[in-house]
């Protein structure tokens, strides 16, 4: 038995609460509430059947599969789990493989959806290409989500994306992309592979202003097993000031005030003291740093592309995180506060730079030179890293 959590509410429990969902289309529906509530449907609808663990062990007694019940209405066998709160569908690799739910946060307008198309994009191709891996949609939403609401806009269009609409202000569920990645890994015995649920949230910048401990929100950054935060440097007012000749977002929720934001909800549902530090890593990442380039040094390591390759370079990574937060220091003008923050309170920090575009838009949102990612998969593979996903170069 092991914990799992929800990529769709985070709620956790163990595996064997897993319920399940009758596939045959004949089979008598029932009035579904739990499911109708998450998706905010006023009216509860109908779907097909669900079996709890306890009935489905006669499905398990007669033969079938450890994923696959028996339906208790017209004995169907079924593989489709779903979660015992909400409802909703689960990965088939829930319970059988390693799951992470990885949490992408940040201010209004820092880029987070777009960041999460690229880094999609690029695990697909040329960043899992030096991983030698694949990575699969688990489920039709996600496929069909993912091209339409972000692939198709940035690279067929070449137009900027929507912002994500806030779940406050806009009544609607949040649904979550879920891939599983494949990873091969030769041994003198044969190929091996690593399989894990990758499970990405895209939630609204605003919804991090003020938040409670009883939101989606909450949850999900809680419960999540790595935090990507994104910080929008032209938000920043030093940054504003020697920027010229791009257009500047508004300067929206100030960033050290998300941290503070993020903490104080993880601490709130945990119950961590304010002694013991958060062991979910956070990787800190500077996004659209196109923008910034011609603020860097001579020599500077960021100006060189990331050397992470099947194995994480942790040299790269060392190089990489001492210079972003040494220039923190400076866009911010806080005296390094920021940085203290984050030293004080995770107990596995890395700071990154990024830049999914690679290019700032025009005035109308079209992307004339396309998308050029700059070190978009640093931070992922930082925390695929941390959680003994991939391993170090050795030296």
């Amino acid at each position: 038995m092991a914990d799992v959590v929800c990529p769709w509410c985070f709620e956790k429990y163990r595996d064997i609460a897993i319920q399940f969902r009758c596939i045959n289309p004949s089979c008598t529906p029932t009035e579904d509430k739990e499911y109708s509530e998450y998706h905010n449907i006023a009216t509860p609808i109908y779907l097909q059947q669900r079996i709890d663990p306890d009935e489905g062990f006669w499905g398990n007694m007669m033969g079938l599969e450890f994923d696959a019940v028996a339906c208790t209405e017209c004995k169907t066998e079924t593989t489709k789990k779903i979660c015992p709160k909400c409802h909703n569908e689960l990965p088939a690799t829930i319970g059988k493989f390693k799951h992470y739910n990885f949490a992408i946060v940040g201010s209004k307008e820092s880029g987070k959806s777009h960041y999460i198309a690229v880094l999609l994009n690029s695990l697909q191709k040329e960043i899992g290409e030096k991983l030698d891996s694949s990575l699969l949609p688990v489920n039709d939403d996600t496929i069909n989500r993912y091209n339409k609401e972000f692939y198709d806009p940035i690279y067929n269009d070449r137009v900027v994306l929507n912002a994500t609409r806030s779940v406050r202000k806009h009544s609607g569920s949040k649904a979550p992309l879920i891939f599983c990645l494949q990873i091969r890994k030769p041994t003198p015995l044969g190929d091996k592979f690593e399989v894990v649920s990758l499970v990405f949230f895209d939630s609204a910048g605003e919804d991090l202003d003020h938040v409670d401990l009883m939101t989606l929100e909450s949850k999900y950054i809680a419960q999540a097993d790595g935090i990507i935060y994104l910080m929008d440097p032209l938000q920043a007012p030093a940054v504003r000031d020697k920027i010229s000749g791009i257009p500047l977002p508004s300067e929206n929720t100030n960033p050290t005030q998300v941290v503070n934001n993020i903490l104080r909800v993880i601490r709130g549902v945990h119950r961590l003291k304010m002694n013991r530090k958060v062991t979910i890593p956070l990787a800190f990442a500077v996004s659209k740093f196109d923008a910034v380039g011609s603020m860097l040094p001579v020599g500077s390591v960021l100006s060189s592309p990331s050397r992470h390759g099947r194995e994480f370079d942790k040299d790269d990574f060392n190089r990489v995180s001492n210079e972003v937060r040494s220039h923190l220091r400076d866009w911010l003008g806080d005296s390094g506060a920021m940085v203290r923050e984050v030293e004080h309170n995770f107990k596995n920090f890395g700071f990154f730079a990024v830049s999914a575009l690679g290019s700032t838009p025009d005035a109308s949102g079209t992307l004339k030179l396309g998308v050029n990612p700059y070190r978009i998969a640093d931070p992922l593979l930082w925390l695929l890293w941390k959680l003994k996903v991939i391993t170090t170069v050795r030296k």
